[in-house]
This record gives C-alpha cells, sequence and structure tokens, in this order.
C-alpha cells in the first residue's frame, strides 16, 4: 500500500524539486536529449548515457555530487544543475564542476589534446547575473583582445524565470508546472505525466522518496555516532541512543 504522505508530495512535485527532477532524468536519454537540444540550440546532438546524481570521488579532497551528468555519441560531457538557493548557483561551484569533469575525462597517460568539450548548465530559479535574459553563456577570452579562447571548456546560466513563447522560454514555464495538463513542451509534459500518474511511474517515485527517507535517518544516525565517539561515549551506548546492535554501530564508526 503507497503511503499516502508520498502520493501528496508527487501531486506538488516540479521539475525545480530535487527529488523529482532526479526520478524524472535518471536514465532517460530522451529527455535529457530534448533539454541539452533546447538550451544550447543544437539540433545535431545525440545523448548516450544519463546518470542523476552521480557523485565524482577525489580522493583528499571534497567530493562532487552532479543533479544530471550526460555523455553523447561524440563523447562530450554535460552536467545540468537545477538549483532554488542562491548559495548553490555560484560561479565558483560551476568551476568546481567544470574541473572535475575534465578530470574524469583523461587517464593516466592520455594527451590534454585528448579532453573533450564540456558543459556545466545551471539552471536557476534566481537570475544569477541579473540582467533578465534567458541564458547567461560563460567562456574564457583573452582580456587583451577579446578574443574568445576555444579550450572546450563552457559553462551556462539558464533563468528559469525568464518564460516566454521561445521553445527555451515554455520548456521554464513547464519546470514549474505541477501538473502535466499545464505544460507546453510536450517532451516535459509525456515524462511528467508518467510519474505523476502512470502506474509504474507513482510506483517508482514511491520507492525513491522511501529510500531517500531511509538514507536520511541513516545519516542523521552517522552523525548522532561520531558526535557521540568525540565524546569518548562507549559503543553499547552508543547502540541504545541509536537504537542500532552494536555490531552495527562499529561497522557505521569505521566508516
Amino acid at each position: 500500500m503507497r503511503d499516502k504522505k508520498y502520493l501528496e508530495a508527487i501531486k506538488e512535485f516540479t521539475l525545480m524539486d530535487d527529488t523529482f527532477m532526479t526520478a524524472v532524468f535518471d536514465n532517460n536519454i530522451e529527455f535529457t536529449e530534448h533539454l541539452l537540444k533546447v538550451i544550447l540550440e543544437i539540433d545535431d546532438l545525440s545523448v548516450t548515457k544519463v546518470t542523476a546524481q552521480k557523485v565524482m570521488s577525489n580522493i583528499g579532497s571534497r567530493n562532487v555530487r552532479l543533479d544530471i551528468f550526460a555523455k553523447d555519441s561524440t563523447g562530450k560531457l554535460y552536467n545540468i544543475e537545477v538549483q532554488r538557493k542562491k548559495e548553490g548557483t555560484t560561479i565558483k561551484r560551476a568551476r568546481l564542476n567544470s574541473s572535475n569533469i575534465d578530470v574524469s575525462m583523461l587517464n593516466s597517460g592520455d594527451k590534454y589534446d585528448d579532453l573533450m568539450d564540456s558543459y556545466v548548465i545551471f539552471i536557476t530559479e534566481h537570475d544569477y547575473f541579473g540582467k533578465n535574459l534567458p541564458k547567461y553563456t560563460v567562456e574564457r577570452i583573452v582580456m587583451e583582445t577579446g578574443e574568445m579562447v576555444n579550450d572546450g571548456s563552457h559553462i551556462l546560466y539558464v533563468n528559469s524565470n525568464h518564460i516566454d513563447d521561445t521553445p527555451l522560454g515554455m520548456l521554464m514555464h513547464d519546470f514549474y508546472c505541477k501538473e502535466p495538463s499545464q505544460m507546453k513542451d510536450e517532451i516535459a509534459k509525456e515524462n511528467v505525466k508518467f510519474f505523476k500518474e502512470g502506474e509504474k511511474g507513482v510506483t517508482d517515485m514511491c520507492d525513491i522518496m522511501e529510500r531517500l527517507m531511509q538514507e536520511s535517518v541513516e545519516e542523521d544516525k552517522i552523525k548522532t555516532i561520531k558526535n557521540a565517539l568525540a565524546e569518548k561515549l562507549p559503543y553499547d551506548m552508543i547502540a541504545k541512543i541509536v537504537q542500532l546492535p552494536v555490531e552495527r554501530v562499529k561497522e557505521l564508526a569505521k566508516s
């Protein structure tokens, strides 16, 4: 039996919500390809792989989690981030994501020229640059000459509040729609409808929310264990606090 609170949450979700966006785009080549074509205004683009919430691990430094990570048939890599909070849209975060994607492309011994193009795209709830434009393309230039440096690294900011009758404007309109019937882009409508009204889609969404809930509880318990260990509490006492077997507490402590 589906949890009523999950069903109510599904009704309220839009593509601007992280949980819903993750479910809709994960392994969804068609919709991801369509989104990239509209944003980049490129017709000749064929996506071959899509992963949502991809973690890029870095030994000795901060790991990076990418909302949507895609690859096309030419080897170009794409990171799409949907951000509602201003602090999540800083240009230095875009730089960090871009550098991590670049590092992931090369193995030891590969040549620098083997680097393929990469795109980091932020779809933001707030107009990051404040110029009321639908999107902003960030590229490197030679300051003294104004000439562009085509190093293959591209950063774009999409202003989701700039809604008009262009393909991008209509798609951004749809990112805020709770009801599929109100959506203008047919591909967006079809995919959102699957997860809001389709039997399998709704079941998948409920499963995802249940898993995320369990992961959140686990993370809270790990924080409690960490704090308790810092206070030098014994394992048996910590086990009672977090309501887990002592052996499980020891496993989590090691991790």
